[in-house]
């Protein structure tokens, strides 16, 4: 069972980055990976953002699917397999309305596809094709982006062997047994919600616990007694021996171009 849950308080969330967190390549709407991937039956009902059991996605051995309260942008973001802030052009109610999805799959396998999957992704388009009536295209655009590189010191980074472990993610810490330069950017990108871009040029996997204090925690005058981790950037280069600096940069977006409300059934 796979289950991510919005990061609230404390809470954490597990990941494998062997199915989450490596953003494939853009897919056109009209290029489905694959053009028969779809789910047999879907229910769709609104939800309440506040839902007090939060978010949460599962995905069970038949290979069904339970989406309950997630905004209609993460599930878009999901299937095209890129992060929200990489998402644009779409109305406002998109990331203000959320939803349960129950999708039956027709598709019978010992081993269902992880969550993140090239396979469950075709489904999810297949499926806001379908009931959004989505239309979408790739872009390359200029933005402002975050650069990761290594501090002038070098890097502060015990090298691993790369076995498939999780990598858990609290709102102010990323705890990994062995992750990617690669990979931790992506996962920066979601903190400081814009794209970082990976050019520390180290290769391989490296263990790491990296804490900060967010930005409304250190503007705040309570803070808890003892308080004195610093905030992301400069955790990022006394813990890692990695800085970050803004610059414009080229990024792939996909452009939601039209897409409607899907009805309640």
């Amino acid at each position: 069972m796979n289950m991510i849950r919005p990061l609230i308080r404390r809470q954490s969330i597990v990941i494998a980055f062997a199915g989450v967190l490596q953003v494939p390549a853009v897919v056109a709407q009209d290029q489905p990976q694959n053009a028969q991937a779809h789910f047999e039956a879907i229910s769709i009902k609104r939800s309440d953002l506040r839902s007090p059991q939060g978010s949460s996605w599962r995905l069970t051995p038949s290979g069904d699917l339970y989406i309950h309260a997630v905004p209609l942008i993460a599930i878009i973001s999901r299937a095209y397999g890129v992060p929200v802030y990489q998402v644009v052009g779409y109305p406002q109610w998109v990331s203000q309305m959320s939803f349960d999805i129950t999708a039956k799959s027709g598709v019978t396998s010992a081993s269902p596809a992880p969550v993140d999957s090239p396979a469950l992704r075709a489904e999810l388009q297949a499926l806001l094709k379908e009931r959004c009536h989505i239309v979408i295209e790739q872009a390359r655009r200029k933005r402002m982006a975050w650069v990761l590189t290594q501090s002038r010191k070098g890097a502060r980074l015990q090298a691993v062997e790369k076995p498939n472990v999780p990598t858990i993610f609290y709102p102010d810490e990323i705890k990994a047994e062995s992750i990617t330069m690669g990979q931790l950017a992506q996962a920066l990108g979601s903190n400081f919600n814009d794209p970082v871009v990976d050019q520390t040029h180290l290769a391989g996997a490296y263990k790491l616990d990296l804490r900060w204090t967010r930005a409304e925690q250190a503007l705040s005058s309570s803070k808890p007694p003892g308080q004195d981790v610093p905030v992301l950037p400069i955790a990022l280069e006394e813990q890692l021996g990695l800085t970050v600096h803004r610059e414009p940069t080229s990024v792939d977006v996909i452009v939601v171009k039209s897409i409607q409300k899907p009805s309640s059934n």
